[in-house]
């Protein structure tokens, strides 16, 4: 372990801020173990070789609060360059230690850390209490969007997203010509916080109304050969980077920081799919598409068979420049959560330096309804759960209209 600073806090004396290192798997675990009673579920921590390869990649940065040779606390930074992209997760401290400004100090440092290497750092909280929000906000990171029904612990949990912005990126977003209404709903709550322009409104977008169903034998794979398939792939981007299109399959790439261990293929179709048998969280990580009839194809098998295999939530994004697929994906009951501005690098571009950022939408397919009661709530996350909640009743609306009625 690398020490990086000595804090000295009245009745705290010789609490030491390290850099983690490969090897410490077990003073990391034993930390949320304790916190968590055995119960936590990212796999960053509970899982030795995602563990191992977090704290070997060189660009990543967890901090351990250490006294003597146990740690107090902890805060993980996962840095994707690529998309150029940060994700701050697994911030915990010991109860006896909270209120110290133990935290405070692992977020400055995460954070400078973060801003010299990415344009975006993001994060996501608990609802059940509303400090992690207040945190976040104070640290000047905004609201973008709230996932209900994420995670299934000991009961369901909602989340929220934050994001902090760095170098500009807000204004090197590429532009978006416009958007349907229901992911609109969401941006004019980002838009309020961000300060940014208004986007036109645009419901008559075209895309197939009836899909084909197709009687196929769809290919499934799981466990560890989908996981090397698709680190192999990882690899290969960042020899040759990557590309939106792989030959004629048009792709959705962005989900970062999730190693999938589900695949699919079907015609016209593939995808990479992380599901968590803990949490029964689940996301599209990678989906190839030829054409917007096999997308339907695709979206339509991933969320019935999840639901089979038992996932209680399941995530998809998409690039905000394409209403087209918003709406298909809208129309086969994806619910949009979340708008993120400058999410990512724009890989249409060439060269990818060219420092165009790109928006998303983070869309989710409600397999429950999302429990409302018991939660603690920004303002911000409020209006986005209202947004989401309006979506859901516009969905219920529309589906009456296929109802057959009979005396």
């Amino acid at each position: 372990m690398k020490v990086l600073n000595e804090i000295d806090i009245s009745g705290l004396l010789e609490i030491k801020v390290v850099r983690a290192e490969p090897g410490d798997y077990s003073i990391i675990k034993e930390l949320y173990d304790r916190v968590y009673q055995g119960k936590y579920t990212l796999p960053e921590v509970i899982d030795p070789r995602r563990n191992y390869e977090v704290l070997a990649d060189e660009n990543n940065l967890w901090l351990l609060a250490m006294k003597g040779d146990k740690a107090v606390g902890s805060l993980l930074t996962l840095i994707d360059k690529r998309y150029g992209i940060g994700k701050l997760i697994a911030a915990v401290v010991l109860p006896e230690y909270r209120n110290k400004g133990i935290l405070k100090r692992l977020m400055i440092y995460s954070l400078e850390y973060a801003s010299k290497r990415v344009d975006v750092l993001y994060a996501i909280t608990r609802t059940v209490d509303i400090a992690p929000q207040k945190v976040l906000k104070r640290f000047n990171f905004k609201p973008l969007g709230i996932f209900p029904n994420v995670r299934l612990l000991k009961d369901y949990e909602t989340h929220i997203l934050f994001a902090a912005f760095f170098n500009e990126a807000l204004r090197r977003r590429a532009e978006i010509e416009s958007m349907i209404t229901p992911v609109k709903r969401f941006y004019d709550v980002v838009k309020e916080e961000l300060k940014l322009g208004d986007i036109p409104v645009n419901d008559n977008v075209s895309v197939p109304l009836v899909f084909k169903e197709l009687e196929e034998r769809v290919i499934e794979r799981k466990g560890d050969t989908v996981r090397e398939e698709y680190l192999r792939e990882l690899r290969k981007e960042e020899v040759e980077g990557i590309s939106t299109f792989q030959g004629k399959l048009r792709t959705l790439y962005f989900f970062p920081f999730h190693i999938p261990n589900y695949y699919f293929e079907g015609t016209g179709w593939k995808a990479f799919v992380y599901y968590s048998h803990l949490d029964k969280h689940s996301a599209i990580v990678t989906l190839r598409f030829n054409g917007l009839i096999p997308l339907a194809n695709a979206l339509k098998f991933i969320s019935k068979r999840m639901d089979q295999i038992g996932a209680k939530y399941l995530e998809l994004v998409i690039d905000a420049r394409y209403p087209e697929l918003h709406k298909l994906a809208y129309s086969l009951g994806f619910l949009p959560c979340a708008y993120f501005p400058a999410a990512s690098n724009d890989f249409t571009k060439k060269p990818i330096t060219s420092g165009v950022k790109v928006d998303q939408v983070v869309f989710t397919y409600p397999l429950t309804f999302p429990r409302l009661a018991g939660l603690k709530l920004t303002r911000e996350a409020y209006n986005f759960m209202i947004a989401f909640l309006e979506n859901i009743k516009d969905r219920l609306s529309s589906n009456l209209d296929t109802i057959e009625v009979f005396s």
